[in-house]
């Protein structure tokens, strides 16, 4: 029988997305229904997946795995279908005609973390290593094994589902770093907002500086650029204007960030996949998106396993070594 393909959704965050897949030997109906958070949960009449199924305690680091194209089809067989693509990662199923097993490899397009979840439901099959598997792949992690399963009887009816849930970042990362002053040498900015301040900043580790437009920022730290935005043209002192803002965000080695805002419109310097190094010239501040004057944005924050980012408690390191504690009403000199 022809597989029966259910188009892949995604939930209104671009970080958190959705993708349910049903393939089987059999025919069956097939629908699928919203649940309390969005996800796409993929029912047939004999069985349907549930919100309530195990969860993996925490997903599995893996390394990249290095292998050309024409020793992967030899050693795994032919592609016979890819079932996600878009930008971020790539998902194929291999089919080994010799074992009939069907393999699942993901492909981290990204230069970004990627926690990938993908849950298979079975029906006469068997998997391994475990119906369920979470990983953290990492940046541009090239044809990575999830699941392989096979049918427990070749010659009995069999069918599979699957679901791939994704999310940027690494929920596990352990912050590392320090971080050095976000502008050029020699120059000093007034800290209007610390951590837990007003507006934007209730319950967040994250400061302001004051700042003209046209202002150079530099790095606090060393990384890779995984986003930005540079096309916004407005800004004011309400949360209608977050989507204005333009930013850059940068990866740290401990998977952590280093988030950048309120860029003016055409100030940001960089793309994303640049390396950059500390101190390194990114973009000239303004007063873009969610600001009341013009001003620097920075925080640091973590993937918290839900599609969101968590801000963490950070210290900036000054030429001499001295660390010092953001507060409300200082002036950072970069000396």
């Amino acid at each position: 029988m022809k597989n029966n393909i259910l188009t892949p959704s995604k939930t209104s965050s671009w970080l958190l997305a959705v993708v349910t897949l049903v393939f089987c030997f059999v025919h069956f109906p097939l629908f699928s229904n919203e649940n309390e958070t969005g996800k796409t949960i993929t029912e047939t009449e004999a069985e349907a997946t549930s919100e309530t199924e195990a969860e993996q305690e925490s997903p599995e680091i893996v390394e990249p795995n290095e292998i050309s194209e024409e020793e992967r089809k030899e050693r795994r067989g032919k592609i016979v279908k890819t079932d996600h693509q878009d930008g971020l990662f790539t998902l194929h199923r291999y089919y080994n005609k010799e074992t009939l097993e069907y393999s699942f490899y993901v492909t981290n397009e990204s230069y970004d973390n990627l926690n990938l979840t993908l849950k298979l439901t079975l029906e006469q099959m068997e998997a391994y290593p475990a119906p369920t598997v979470q990983l953290i792949i990492p940046p541009l992690g090239a044809d990575i094994h999830l699941i392989t399963a096979k049918p427990i009887d070749p010659y009995k009816s069999h069918r599979f589902g699957a679901q791939a849930e994704f999310k940027q970042g690494d929920p596990q990362a352990i912050h590392d770093g320090t971080y050095a002053p976000p502008f050029e040498k020699n120059r000093g900015y007034y800290l209007a907002n610390a951590f837990f301040g007003n507006l934007s900043h209730k319950g967040k580790y994250a400061v302001d500086f004051n700042m003209p437009v046209g202002t150079m920022v530099c790095a606090a730290r060393e990384g890779v650029v995984v986003r930005m935005k540079n096309d916004g043209n407005r800004g004011g002192p309400s949360p209608s204007f977050n989507d204005d803002g333009n930013y850059i965000s940068i990866l740290h080695r401990d998977g952590t960030y280093g988030n950048y805002a309120h860029f003016r419109q055409g100030g940001v310097l960089v793309k994303v996949g640049d390396t950059i190094e500390v101190g390194q010239e990114i973009g000239y501040s303004g007063n873009t998106g969610y600001s009341t004057g013009p001003h620097l944005h920075f925080d640091v924050s973590k993937a918290n396993g839900r599609g969101g980012f968590t801000t963490l408690p950070f210290q900036f390191r000054k030429s001499d070594g001295t660390l010092l504690d953001p507060e409300t009403g200082m002036t950072l000199v970069n000396d």
